[in-house]
């Protein structure tokens, strides 16, 4: 089964706890620091089949985000600019890293990381902008966890590939390219 994922409902990505501890610099500011840089709580669930996964969006609907890569939505979660109740882990489903062509359009996993693209022979051969902004893309250990999907579908404006998504002119873009 196919997981399909509408762009303007969920939020791709999921990151390393170590991005969600607060740097202490002294005592003065510990409070103000604490606040704005500790996340709102929040559950977490591992979905390990597409079908759970959706389900479990339907049962919190806008409550819940995707995590993938987490490159995007766990920086807005440490600033609170994102505070979802639920986070729905879709990193053990297995056959999501994706990168296909069919029909003369390109299909992309929820999984799928920068490096996937940076290296792929596909990517390389028939898509030279995504190969460009692939070996761009923040650095290593970004592209390593970071997707490509996480990326568009949290508008992420520091994000390399809304920019690059914007000048392919895709065929069913995000939200934030219309």
């Amino acid at each position: 089964a196919e997981f399909k994922l509408t762009l303007g409902e969920a939020v791709c990505g999921v990151g390393s706890l170590c991005s969600l501890l607060p740097l202490k610099t002294n005592s003065e500011n510990l409070n103000s620091r604490e606040e704005s840089m500790f996340p709102a709580s929040f559950d977490y669930v591992r979905a390990h089949s597409p079908e759970e996964a959706v389900s479990l969006l339907q049962q919190h609907g806008s409550d819940a985000r995707i995590l993938a890569g987490g490159q995007s939505l766990i920086p807005a979660m440490r600033y609170r600019l994102a505070q979802p109740a639920v986070l729905v882990d879709i990193n053990q489903m297995q056959g999501m890293n994706y990168l296909t062509q069919e029909n003369g359009h390109l299909r992309i996993g929820a999984l799928a990381r920068d490096t996937d693209i940076e290296f792929s022979e596909l990517i390389r051969k028939q898509y030279q902008l995504m190969t460009d902004v692939g070996h761009v893309v923040a650095d290593p250990i970004v592209r390593f966890r970071g997707t490509v999907v996480g990326s568009l579908c949290h508008c992420d404006p520091s994000g390399d590939w809304t920019a690059a998504a914007l000048a392919a002119h895709p065929r069913r873009p995000s939200p934030c390219l219309e």
